[in-house]
């Protein structure tokens, strides 16, 4: 542990405790608890972002659809400019829907109810009173979200980084104790690599102190990049990777392989405006003398296309949908769809 996160342990102690009274209070019945009343999934996590939920959330949302299940995707959309309740139309920007929801929708159109709210209770009432037919609401990263009690609590997180290596903020990255890992019902362990030998498996279940039958693999799958213009990403060697997401290395080392890079890393959800294209278009112009392609991520162009900005009048643009597969692992498929009947 470095010397900075050291001194702040004793800050990270006291969030912690806080959060572990927040906690008990909610299990002791002192804070009411708001049971959703039809079925329910959140897929959260212990850490804050990076952990692989969004694509997680579009693998079981594509299960349930296969099975003919109405579902509803519930957000708190972080980092949009708008507040409350709101329903998410693909006509929105992701500036007032925010990324994940807007993708959301983007992705399963009229095949999914997208409903972003910060009180997630509201959000739920608005989606049974409004669509009644739904069968199961996503919701995304609620786990700590006590106020509601989900049918299933999924936690993800990273091969790289596990809660078990973590510490709570601001020394770390947890949201809370690691023990706050016992309320999950099932446990993903996201981004490994896609040969993970069982000897592997075995050593990080035992890692989790976790039952060996609530522990599930998953690895990222990239799919075809898409050209925003009439380019082929085959034909640069040289890329501007342009990033606002929580956790970028291992996108930016998939690029890398293939690609002479720089790197052009933005905060998290950040809300892309006409300067930072301009910076862009200027880094082409240092970078290879406008001789290179700039890729993005899905999450990303999702903020980048919705403001208007020309940013694709210049230069060759790309962005690399992703999407995960689990190991082996029919089991997490067939606990999700016996527990929605």
């Amino acid at each position: 542990m470095g010397q900075v996160r050291l001194l702040l342990l004793p800050l990270s102690l006291m969030y912690g405790s806080i959060m572990a009274l927040r906690n008990k209070f909610f299990d002791w019945g002192i804070f009411r608890t708001y049971k959703i009343p039809i079925h329910s999934i959140c897929v959260g996590n212990l850490s804050v972002g990076g952990t692989g939920k969004t694509p997680h959330v579009e693998l079981i949302a594509s299960w349930l659809i296969n099975e003919s299940k109405n579902i509803a995707i519930l957000s708190r959309g972080y980092g949009r400019t708008t507040k409350g309740l709101l329903e998410i139309k693909e006509v929105l920007s992701a500036e007032l829907s925010g990324d994940e929801p807007l993708q959301y929708k983007t992705k399963f159109k009229n095949k999914a109810v997208v409903v972003v709210s910060e009180d997630r209770r509201k959000g739920v009432e608005y989606i049974i009173q409004h669509f009644p037919q739904t069968d199961v609401i996503l919701l995304d990263d609620a786990f700590q979200h006590r106020k509601v009690k989900c049918g299933i609590n999924l936690i993800i997180t990273p091969y790289n980084a596990p809660y078990t290596k973590d510490f709570v903020i601001p020394a770390g990255n947890l949201r809370e104790f690691r023990s706050g890992i016992n309320r999950a019902d099932r446990v993903i362990i996201s981004k490994c690599p896609a040969n993970l030998s069982k000897d592997q498996h075995k050593s990080l279940i035992e890692s989790l102190n976790v039952e060996e039958r609530k522990v599930h693999f998953s690895h990222i799958n990239y799919e075809t990049i898409k050209s925003l213009g009439n380019f082929r990403f085959d034909d640069f060697e040289k890329v501007i990777v342009v990033t606002g997401i929580g956790n970028p290395e291992p996108f930016v080392k998939r690029v890398a392989e293939s690609k002479e890079v720089v790197h052009m890393n933005f905060r998290d959800h950040h809300i892309f405006n006409a300067n930072d294209i301009d910076q862009i278009h200027q880094k082409i112009d240092t970078f290879a003398n406008g001789q290179c392609a700039v890729i993005t991520t899905e999450k990303d162009y999702m903020r980048i296309k919705s403001k208007k900005l020309n940013a694709f009048d210049k230069g060759s643009w790309f962005y690399w949908p992703i999407q995960v597969d689990l190991h082996e692992d029919e089991k997490l498929k067939q606990y999700i769809l016996d527990y929605v009947g």
